[in-house]
């Protein structure tokens, strides 16, 4: 899909390196971008979408990138940081959005291309394009982090990092099938969403991209019906509190029943270690798992400890495992699930 002069060469620490920065929310052609330059050995340079113009042009810089692939919305900081002399690199931006004026950037030396027509300039594969696989140990992204303090630090993945992790997923239980989905919506930037997408390249999983606001993420989940959730403790601790917000609101023999189905899976959660309960997840916990589009069959929590209280509790309102990983980013976010 992309020119490779669009990707040309840096030297750094003896070897011939090419980055693609991608800077967006997830998507479908954030991830069409990437395998793009992974079949002709390309580094990718994720920017956080939540980065501010100081932050990005570190990264910019520190990479000396010269192609970005990135939503239209960004397009206006990055013409800025262009325009001002701040990222005398960048060469071009390869837009996911139509955008008005692909002229915007002549004035600084920067080529707009619209990703659709990128796609149809190409009416063959020439020797130049044909794939050029990277080896195990070639770097698969720089995948920054904020760290605590001053610029962005990047962590080098390489692909040998990311296939570990995905292929060892099966000793810890994460066993899933080519008729899985799952719903991205974490940052493809971060390395826990990086693994769980190399996880379902591995397995063969489907995967469906958010619509582009974390808030409506159960109005998409419905939609998708995700049978693979990934998430953090800030966003399963809203799901809680919906779940009690909604148990306080009941009464009678409906908040009787709802409230013993949940005191009662837990209390054989904890002396058992079962999961199911016929009765209990037909008449109670069918509707707790309808806010996640009702099929889901495993949860998987990191980045950050989850309370106790809050684990086994989605355990049993959703019926299925809470998996939680514990890792670092140099070491492709999970070690420990």
């Amino acid at each position: 899909m992309f020119h490779l002069n669009l990707v040309p060469e840096v030297h750094a620490e003896g070897k011939t390196l090419k980055f693609l920065g991608i800077y967006s929310k997830n998507r479908e052609e954030w991830i069409m971008s990437e395998l793009a330059g992974i079949s002709q050995g390309v580094t990718t340079v994720p920017l956080y979408d939540t980065l501010g113009p100081d932050a990005a042009e570190f990264v910019i810089n520190q990479t000396e990138l010269t192609t970005i692939a990135c939503a239209g919305s960004y397009v206006p900081s990055l013409l800025m940081l262009k325009k001002a002399g701040r990222t005398p690199n960048l060469k071009n931006l390869i837009i996911f959005d139509k955008i008005d004026d692909l002229e915007c950037g002549a004035e600084c030396d920067l080529k707009i291309y619209e990703f659709q027509e990128l796609i149809k300039m190409e009416t063959g594969i020439s020797a130049e394009q044909m794939p050029n696989k990277p080896l195990a140990d070639d770097i698969y992204m720089l995948c920054y982090t904020s760290g605590t303090t001053g610029d962005p630090k990047a962590a080098k993945l390489t692909h040998k990092n990311l296939l570990s992790v995905a292929t060892s997923a099966n000793y810890a239980g994460v066993v899933f099938e080519h008729t899985d989905t799952m719903i991205s919506y974490l940052p493809l930037a971060h390395s826990f969403e990086k693994v769980l997408f190399a996880l379902c390249l591995v397995k063969g999983v489907r995967i469906g991209y958010y619509s582009g606001n974390v808030l409506k993420i159960t109005d998409d989940c419905a939609v998708l019906q995700p049978t693979l959730f990934p998430s953090v403790p800030r966003l399963y601790n809203r799901i809680f509190d919906k779940i009690n917000a909604r148990l306080e609101e009941l009464t009678g023999v409906r908040s009787y029943l709802a409230n013993r189905a949940v005191n009662s899976k837990l209390y054989y959660l904890k002396e058992q270690g079962t999961l199911d309960y016929a009765f209990y997840d037909r008449a109670v916990c069918s509707k707790f798992r309808a806010i996640l589009g009702g099929k889901v069959r495993f949860m998987v929590t990191g980045s950050a400890p989850i309370s106790t209280d809050v684990l086994n509790f989605l355990k049993v309102c959703f019926c299925c495992p809470v998996l939680e990983g514990y890792g670092q980013t140099e070491c492709s976010a999970a070690c420990t699930i």
